[in-house]
This record gives C-alpha cells, structure tokens and sequence, in this order.
C-alpha cells in the first residue's frame, strides 16, 4: 500500500468479532461471531466519514448515539 502510494488506515474494535454489526449474531451460537453494539455503532460513524471524504460530501451531526 505505502509503495502504491495509497491512503489507507487500518481501525480495529476491541473485543469485536466476525459479524459484529449485525444484531442477529448471537443468535447463530457460533465461536467467533457475535454483536457488538459498541463497535458496530463506532464502525459507522468511520464510514460516514470514510464516504464523506471520498464523496465530498458536507460535514453533519451523527444520528448516532453511544450509550
């Protein structure tokens, strides 16, 4: 990536795992699968802004909310 002259970032979720955005991963019972609304919630507020960069598109409050 560096040699491609990219701009990249790498963001990880502390104790998320596979599927941590959908609400319905606990219910599969699976290792390694499960929801984290904490994660899922921080997760999309970096892709607004992700597509808000890549779209040119004007700055706006979250709907989000962090409980």
């Amino acid at each position: 990536m560096r040699q491609a002259g990219a701009d990249w970032q790498l963001t990880m979720y502390g104790g998320a795992v596979h599927s941590f955005t959908n609400p319905e991963s606990d219910s599969y019972h699976l290792k390694g699968v499960a929801y984290n609304k904490k994660a899922d919630m921080r997760s999309w507020e970096a892709m607004r802004v992700f597509f808000g960069e890549i779209f040119h598109l004007p700055a706006t409050p979250s709907s989000v909310r962090m409980e």
